[in-house]
Order: structure tokens, then sequence, then C-alpha cells
């Protein structure tokens, strides 16, 4: 805060700098507002002494001056001789915590201030909503004042033993928590797994914390250390991989429908998302300055972000353009919006596919490992990763995001490096087979 100017020179400081001691952003809030009127206060009565400021500050009391023993100074003039005065001022205090919520309640308060601050896709609710239902069932629908670090241990050490695919999975869907643990299956979660919902469940109860229903949040700080590195979790494709997923006679009885001949060509030759192939319009093919670019969008909570990456060579001799020219609305009409975008079609079909290619021997190849492939591929063909990362969309160093939609604010030298940089990607023999769209 502030000090005013009057006081500065007596004060020797120019603003008040406390900490709230506090992880707590609702109680922050109200420390702040409470320590701005107490130095308001302070202000007002004429405090001039550093020391008197500080004590009042972290004792939280009031401090006036009143008229009293007044004095004469050497020039026969009286004044008033500051006398600090002490009043008590009612101290912060938390809440007491809510001992009838229970879980279930705080998670519908929870959901509803997402929704009313428009925070959440639709995915996003459906995926936080599934991993509180695991809490809730495991945990049990318990007054949140019974919850303890016992809580959060049983809820991370239950995830250790279930299933990846619970919900979706015909061996799983259907049975409880209970039934599951004594089927014991062979495949748990992975730790990257468990650590996402550890920290949805924990943003749930910081919720609860900031409203001050829970005095310490047992679920935060309790990651699991992962064993592999960002870097190893999923495989890029071989060469082999590659030329097994694009032989003729495979390729060409399932490319009968149009996301299944375009979608994994275009991740391997752009790097993008399958759920942005998958919401692509054919106006999203378009030329900029002379070059034809894809127009990718991602969207992430209230946040759209979009880029420009230009279609390789072997796409637009495969025929890519001359599809899209033919694609007034979706590039994709097949595709359905379902729960997890117009991308969840392409996965389920791609991870079918691979596995009759022979793509078996690891669940990490699935589609997003196309992804990683066109990303190495770049980064070993020299390509500036500054580049890499305008062309997959990731933030860069300056942790902005490159707009490109319009061509207003895009030059021409700034389309020609990116389409240099594509051209780079080379997959050689490995796709030499695929035929051209007819």
């Amino acid at each position: 805060m502030a000090i005013p100017k009057h006081l500065k020179t007596a004060l020797g400081k120019r603003e008040i700098r406390r900490s709230l001691k506090t992880t707590s952003y609702g109680l922050a809030v109200k420390k702040a507002r409470f320590l701005a009127v107490l130095s308001d206060e302070l202000f007002q009565a004429g405090i001039n002494d550093k020391q008197d400021l500080d004590t009042a500050l972290r004792h939280g009391t009031t401090h006036f001056f009143r008229e009293s023993n007044q004095v004469s100074d050497k020039c026969g003039y009286r004044e008033k001789q500051p006398v600090i005065s002490h009043r008590p001022v009612t101290t912060l205090t938390k809440k007491p915590i809510q001992k009838h919520l229970k879980i279930k309640g705080l998670i519908d308060q929870y959901v509803q201030c997402q929704e009313t601050e428009n925070s959440w896709q639709p995915k996003t609710k459906n995926e936080n909503l599934a991993i509180f239902n695991v809490l809730v069932e495991i945990v049990g629908d318990i007054p949140l004042s019974d919850l303890s670090h016992q809580s959060a241990d049983s809820f991370r050490t239950t995830l250790k033993m279930l299933p990846p695919n619970m919900n979706k999975s015909p061996k799983w869907k259907g049975l409880t928590i209970d039934q599951i643990l004594k089927a014991k299956p062979p495949v748990t979660l992975s730790d990257t797994t468990i650590n996402k919902y550890m920290r949805r469940v924990a943003s749930l109860f910081n919720f609860a914390e900031e409203r001050e229903y829970i005095s310490r949040n047992y679920f935060r700080k309790k990651p699991i250390q992962e064993d592999k590195k960002a870097n190893q979790k999923r495989d890029m494709l071989t060469s082999d991989d590659i030329a097994a997923l694009f032989s003729p006679d495979l390729f060409k009885t399932e490319s009968h429908k149009p996301h299944r001949r375009w979608s994994a060509l275009i991740a391997l030759y752009t790097s993008a998302r399958q759920g942005e192939i998958g919401q692509l319009n054919g106006r999203d093919i378009k030329q900029v300055h002379g070059i034809w670019c894809f127009r990718f969008i991602t969207s992430k909570q209230k946040k759209y972000t979009e880029r420009l990456v230009p279609v390789h060579s072997n796409l637009i001799s495969l025929g890519l353009i001359k599809y899209a020219q033919n694609c007034p609305g979706k590039l994709f009409p097949e595709l359905n919006d379902g729960r997890d975008g117009y991308g969840q079609a392409i996965s389920k079909w791609y991870n079918r596919y691979r596995r009759k290619c022979g793509l078996t021997q690891t669940r990490n190849k699935d589609f997003h490992a196309l992804r990683h492939t066109a990303i190495t591929e770049l980064y070993r063909a020299g390509v500036d990763s500054i580049l890499i990362s305008e062309i997959a969309g990731h933030v860069t160093g300056n942790g902005k995001r490159r707009t490109t939609t319009e061509e207003v604010y895009i030059k021409s030298n700034d389309v020609q490096v990116l389409k240099s940089a594509i051209e780079k990607l080379d997959y050689g023999a490995a796709l030499s087979r695929v035929t051209p769209y007819m």
C-alpha cells in the first residue's frame, strides 16, 4: 500500500509491503482488505514513527492520536504531542468448517461455478465429473470435516489398482470399484493418469479451501513420481510402422471414408492433433500469399487459438486440395461431435486399424504418436525449435501463441518460412505406395 506523500519522509519509505502468509486466495483477499483499512486509519491519524507503524500492523491494532501534553518548541509555537493509544480491532478469523457439507454437495457447487463462469468445455466437464464419481466411490460421500491425509492416500493407492478406460471398456463398464479391484486388472492406470486424477481432485478442494469450507486441502502435493521422462511417454513411429499403416491393400480397404484416408496423413505432415483435424471445414484449407495452408483451431477452456500450417507438397500431390474444394461444409462430414469432440471417432478407428497393421506391441503408438513423429522429424531435419512450436501450436518461449488467422497480419515471407520447414518432412519409401485421391 502506498504511503501518503506527507508521511513518506517521516516513515522513511514509499510503500508498505506485507506477506499475507497464506496460500488461500479467499483468505488472502480478506487479509489484504483488513490491512488496507487498518493502514488507512493509521495514515489519517498521522502516525509518523516507523516502529509504531510496524507494531500496529503486526498486532492488528489501530493507532490514533489525541491532543494532550501540549508543549512549546524553540520558536514559541505550541504543537500537538502525539500520544499513541490502542484499541483492539477484531482480528480476521476463518469461518468454521461446514460440518454438514458433503463431497457430493461440494462437487455440485464447483461444477455450477465453472458453468456460470463458462470455464469448461463440455469435454472438460465430463472428464472432471467422471473423476469426481471415482472419488466419491472410493472415499465415500463423507462430510468435508471428515477428510484427512488418510482419505487422500487411500484414494491414490486405489487408483494404482484400477484399469484404464473403466467407463468405456466393455469388460469393466457397469462394475463397481470393489468388483473391479476383486478382478485384479492386469493393466492399471499409468502414473501420468493418476497424477491427472490427483490434480483435478486437488482443484476441487482448492475451491473448498478458498471458500473456507475446509481448513486444509489434503489432496494437494500428492503426485506420483513418474518413471518416464516427458519425451519417453509416447513412442514415435518408425519407417516400418508407417509403411505398415499405409500398405496398399490394407489402406485401400480402410480409406473408403474420407477421415480414414486423410486424417493420419494430415497428422504426419502437420503434427496436428486429432481434434484439430476432425473439426476442419473445407474452407479451412485456403491460399495465403499464394501458398495453400491449413487453418487449425484449438480450444482450451474459454480461449481459442488459431494457426496456419502450410500444406505439404505430398498432400497436394495426393489430391487433398481437390478433395477440400468439393467440401462446402465439414471436411469429414461423416464425423459427429462426440463427447471428446470430432476427433473421438478418428481415435477409435485408428486404434482398431493400427492393430490390424501389426502395431500392437505398445499402447503408446496411438494417433497422438503421429504428432510426436512429425515433431521429431522436424527437429531431426534441423528446423528451428521456435518454428516447430509455431507449426505444432505450442506456447513459444515468450509465453505467447502466434495468431495467424487473418492474412492481413501475416507477411509473405512468414508463410514461406513455414512452408520451407514443412517441406523438410520426408518419410521416403514408407509413403510411396499411397495412391492419389480420385
